[in-house]
């Protein structure tokens, strides 16, 4: 087996002190995420969370709307179609009857960041073990939960992850979180596997990068952007864009940076054929949005290498 999990368990130390009282002074009626302690909590779990969806740890490709969303583990309001009766029921069935915990709406302890996709499948699913629950105070026990708690417990002590992103249950909490998330759906595995032939390509592609920035006096952008097109499938004009920007800027973007834009260039690429990635389909978007400022994202926090030699403005 190939350990995929990156993220085993949110450790509460990782958000700071100040976040977390920020977050318990809010008042407000309506979900709000533009509040500056909800911006801070989020780029918090972000890297507390290693850039990994909470439910299923595919990797989310940075802090980009569509690709991440905030999700309330215990729901915050009323499910849409709520039966008063089933609100109140143990039964797994009905667990999306729910009349939501608008109290713990802002409780850190209650948040995670997620890809669109499994935030869509949750929905309303109401986790606790329990119901109904009335207490004020947020339940801070695993064994209150019948699903895979990022706060509370180890991922891998419930779910194991195969090289093929297959998902297989350990404990009715993992059993849970895969049947509520769809984790073992075939589209969803089919998207998954996608995400990861993309951070196999990363890897070549920052060979490649290397290779261009050693060698830059024997390459021009046209032999440069041919490589992409013929061994990593971009289209002629994206490929010509980012290998434009890459010689034009190569001096201000490392060569990780670089592959990671590339590997992101592909999902969008990919979805506007209609595949379906990171739980979102047509987020084809302008190259200004993908290189804003003739710049490239950096798709991670981590450190990035030492600068490699620029190439030439023109060869």
């Amino acid at each position: 087996m190939v350990d995929r999990i990156l993220c085993e368990q949110i450790p509460e130390t990782s958000i700071p002190y100040n976040v977390r009282q920020a977050l318990a002074q809010i008042n407000e009626e309506i979900w709000n995420v533009s509040i500056q302690a909800v911006v801070d909590l989020r780029s918090h779990l972000l890297l507390a969370q290693k850039y990994r969806c909470a439910y299923c740890q595919v990797t989310i490709a940075g802090d980009q709307g569509g690709l991440r969303e905030l999700d309330h583990v215990l729901p915050k309001e009323m499910s849409g179609y709520c039966d008063s009766r089933k609100s109140v029921s143990c039964v797994f069935k009905n667990r999306r009857h729910t009349v939501g915990y608008w109290d713990f709406a802002y409780e850190w302890r209650n948040l995670v960041v997620t890809c669109k996709q499994c935030n869509t499948n949750k929905g309303s699913f109401d986790p606790l073990l329990i119901r109904p629950f009335w207490s004020s105070t947020y339940p801070a026990n695993k064994d209150e939960f019948l699903w895979v708690h990022p706060y509370f417990h180890k991922y891998s002590d419930h779910v194991r992850i195969t090289r093929k992103w297959l998902y297989e249950a350990r404990s009715f909490e993992g059993k849970a979180l895969i049947k509520v998330c769809k984790l073992d759906n075939s589209e969803v595995l089919a998207r998954r596997k996608l995400i990861g032939a993309y951070a196999e390509q990363t890897k070549t592609m920052l060979a490649f990068l290397n290779l261009v920035s050693a060698r830059h006096t024997e390459l021009s952008p046209g032999d440069c952007a041919r490589v992409l097109m013929e061994k990593h499938g971009l289209q002629e004009d994206m490929a010509t864009k980012l290998i434009d920007v890459w010689f034009a800027h190569g001096a201000e973007i490392s060569s990780e940076s670089f592959a990671r834009a590339l590997a992101l260039t592909q999902q969008v690429e990919a979805s506007a054929s209609g595949a379906v990635v990171n739980g979102t389909s047509g987020l084809a978007r302008p190259l200004a949005d993908l290189v804003p400022h003739s710049g490239l994202p950096v798709l991670s926090h981590s450190v990035s290498p030492p600068a490699l030699p620029a190439p030439p403005k023109s060869v």
